[in-house]
Parts: C-alpha cells; structure tokens; sequence
C-alpha cells in the first residue's frame, strides 16, 4: 500500500515521491529480507528452512547466501530504478513540445515548473541553443 500510494501521489506538483530515494527503496528491501525468512521459519520448522539452503548439495550454501543477498540489492535498485525512470520520461515529455512550438508561450507555462526534480530552468529555450550549436547556416556565409 505504502508503495502504490506513494508512487500514485508522484503526480501531485511539486510532490517528490519517497521511493524516489535510494535509501527508502534499499530500507523496504532490508524489511523484505527480514521478513521472507521470517514467515518461511514460522510456516515450518527453523531446521527445514535452513535445510532449504543447502539443497541439492552442501556446496550450494554459498551460492543460496549469495542470492538472498543480490535480491535485496536487486529489489532496491528495480523500484529506484522505475520510478526515477517515470520522472525522466516526465521531463523529457514536458520539454518536447517546445521544441516543436519555439515560440509558443503556453509551452513556457506553470506545467513545465510543476517538478523541482526535473531542473528544467528554460524549456523554451532549447531549441534555440541546438540551432546556435550547429553553428552558422550555409546560407547565411557571405562569398
């Protein structure tokens, strides 16, 4: 509930989402690897569970421990990675249309400001400079 709700309430202006921070997605991963082996233990005996880390052959031992531990870090990094993806996906879909509409005064609006996190200072603005990177144009060089 804690995720749909914060991730939801991500479109809110000026609403950054908590699971937009690493340490709140590597905190919930902590709870997940704290609780799985938890409700597995009590669901059975704590000699079953452990024997579950061991099978097929005692040589899997390392390799189970391993990938308790790469889930964690996997679970963490997968729900910062999703919703800072939506954020970038977000700025990148504010600034087109002022691209395609440079003079446009609505494209300069209070929806292009509506995220801090997306640092777009000038949106206007960026089509203009891209012009100004290419440098003159061939027809504008006097012979």
């Amino acid at each position: 509930m804690f995720i749909a709700t914060a991730n939801n309430l991500s479109v809110v202006p000026w609403y950054q989402s908590p699971t937009g921070s690493l340490s709140t997605t590597a905190a919930l991963a902590i709870c997940v690897l704290i609780a799985v082996p938890l409700f597995s233990i009590s669901r059975r005996a704590i000699g079953a569970y452990l024997k579950t880390y061991i099978q097929p052959s005692p040589f899997m031992l390392p390799f189970n421990i391993i990938s308790e531990m790469s889930r964690t870090v996997s679970l963490a990094l997968r729900l910062y990675g999703n919703v800072m993806s939506g954020a970038v996906i977000a700025g990148i879909l504010i600034s087109v249309p002022p691209l395609l509409f440079p003079g446009s005064h609505a494209a300069s609006g209070p929806a292009y400001r509506c995220h801090p996190s997306l640092h777009l200072r000038h949106p206007g603005n960026g089509l203009h400079r891209f012009r100004q990177s290419l440098g003159p144009r061939s027809r504008d060089k006097r012979q």
